[in-house]
């Protein structure tokens, strides 16, 4: 996914393909859920770094440590 395709995807909002998760403070619980529903079905996006303002509203909030969370993930 390029800076574009976010942007749009951000615009449009969650649905069954892409999935929005803050993790600000690190990989958070709720990914493996997420995680788990995209693998038993044809898969998905998550993309760590946004989160939800409002009901409807997304903002790129960034990481606080990118390499910490690749670290979590085994990358």
């Amino acid at each position: 996914m390029n800076g574009d395709q976010l942007l749009d995807a951000l615009e449009l909002g969650e649905d069954f393909e892409i999935e929005f998760k803050s993790a600000r403070g690190g990989v958070p619980c709720s990914l493996w859920e997420s995680y788990g529903a995209f693998a038993n079905t044809e898969g998905g996006v998550i993309v760590l770094g946004v989160r939800q303002r409002g009901s409807n509203r997304l903002e790129i909030q960034g990481l606080e440590d990118a390499d910490k969370i690749r670290q979590d993930f085994g990358i």
